[in-house]
């Protein structure tokens, strides 16, 4: 008969390959299982926004945020009365949609209520993807602000209804409400009043803006008094505006930005960091070649024998240096407000139509662009100016445009200096 470790030597040995197989078999299949999910959660969560702040700016919230990956569908605003949990995220409010590449919102409640905010991402069906943490994706506390003041009178049945004004620091807001169905409205800008069709040719078109906008925030200049037109743009076209014609229209005005200190919202620096049109606190540094800090005052006799020595030789007149493309606008435009600047650049400017380009690039600049598309603008404009003689107007668009392109438009604030000095010697 056989022993008894004869049958368990090979039973062990048994037990133990299956249960070997066995825990790779598991192994598979958690990773199976795991690596999927990990992957969409990173994907997920690496387009959600971060740092999700809210500032008050009189009736406008102003909200910013960073993002690690622009999402697929772009974002969604979303308030509730309460904080925001996966319980009950079905009795919020969705607000507005967010495009992708977009990092600030600016807000108009309609009401003085505390909210809680949230910003969520959306995937490429426009679902929104919820994840609620404080500071990240929503506001840790409720946020209440201070509404436009409301219209006085009844309001009209539809189209273009409630035009109020508020003046913030640097900004003035117009806020109103768009029935649906009226198409696009046109905002103009007059210093003087609207009151027939007419006056539309005095007045600067300074934004189209869809049915579904609540405000407009726009930047006058400090000091002066505007007047300002939403028109139904279908009546435009149509050539029938009138400004007494229910509410296919509205007018606002006189408003402005009070001039005088505190209105540029700069902080104090020093006069070498400023970007104030003065030449002497541009170019006043140290290397920079020929315009040191240091003077000395010579006696008249002195003075004499300079200019009997360099009389023989007359100042040259500078050479302009050559028309200059920023690199961001050598490649494929992107398209909207980049693509509408490459036209001008690859049409008039490139043409050396100086009187064309400085009429397009005015008309360009007069609606509202981003800092750094606007930059480009006054660079170009700031070369079309220096092309046609207009060397004053030329400096301040360079000075306009050296915060985003300060080697770029080094070499031409230096060549202006040196003409304003050739004529002024």
């Amino acid at each position: 008969m056989r022993s008894f470790r004869q049958f368990k030597e090979p039973c062990e040995a048994a037990f133990c390959r299956y249960y070997y197989h066995m825990r790779v078999m598991f192994a598979v299949v958690a990773l199976a299982l795991i690596i999927p999910v990990t992957a969409q959660d990173k994907t997920a969560s690496s387009s959600l926004p971060g740092k999700f702040r809210a500032a008050i700016n009189g009736a406008e919230l102003v909200l910013t945020w960073e993002a690690a990956a622009d999402p697929a569908g772009g974002f969604e605003l979303y308030r509730s009365a309460n904080p925001f949990s996966e319980a009950n995220f079905a009795q919020s409010q969705a607000l507005q949609k967010v495009a992708p590449s977009l990092r600030t919102l600016s807000y108009y409640p309609p009401d003085s209520t505390a909210w809680y905010y949230a910003l969520l991402p959306l995937d490429a069906a426009g679902k929104a993807q919820p994840s609620f943490a404080p500071g990240k994706t929503v506001t840790a506390v409720a946020i209440s602000v201070t509404p436009l003041p409301a219209p006085s009178g009844p309001p009209a049945a539809k189209g273009i209804q409630n035009l109020v004004a508020s003046i913030g620091k640097n900004q003035l807001t117009l806020g109103f409400s768009i029935s649906a169905g009226t198409g696009n409205v046109l905002v103009y800008r007059s210093l003087s009043p609207f009151t027939d069709a007419t006056s539309l040719l005095s007045a600067s078109l300074i934004a189209t803006i869809p049915e579904s906008t609540l405000s407009f925030v726009d930047y006058p200049v400090p000091g002066l008094s505007y007047f300002y037109a939403l028109v139904r743009e279908s009546r435009v076209k149509e050539g029938s505006v009138a400004f007494s014609k229910g509410s296919e229209s509205a007018t606002i005005g006189p408003v402005g930005i009070a001039s005088g200190a505190g209105t540029t919202a700069l902080p104090e620096t020093s006069d070498l960091s400023r970007s104030y049109p003065l030449p002497s606190w541009l170019f006043a540094k140290p290397g920079d070649p020929g315009l040191g800090v240091r003077s000395a005052t010579v006696s008249e006799q002195t003075e004499k024998a300079i200019a009997t020595i360099l009389a023989p030789y007359p100042p040259k007149t500078p050479i302009a240096p050559p028309l200059s493309i920023l690199s961001e606008d050598r490649g494929q435009a992107r398209g909207g407000e980049d693509y509408a600047l490459s036209l001008i650049i690859q049409g008039p400017l490139k043409a050396r139509d100086w009187r064309s380009a400085i009429d397009q690039l005015q008309r360009y600049l007069s609606l509202n662009r981003s800092p750094s598309v606007a930059s480009r603008a006054h660079f170009y404009l700031g070369q079309a100016y220096a092309m046609t003689g207009q060397y004053r107007d030329s400096f301040f668009e360079f000075l306009l445009a050296r915060d985003f392109h300060t080697t770029d438009t080094r070499e031409w604030l230096l060549w202006l200096v040196a003409v304003q000095r050739g004529r002024d010697g």
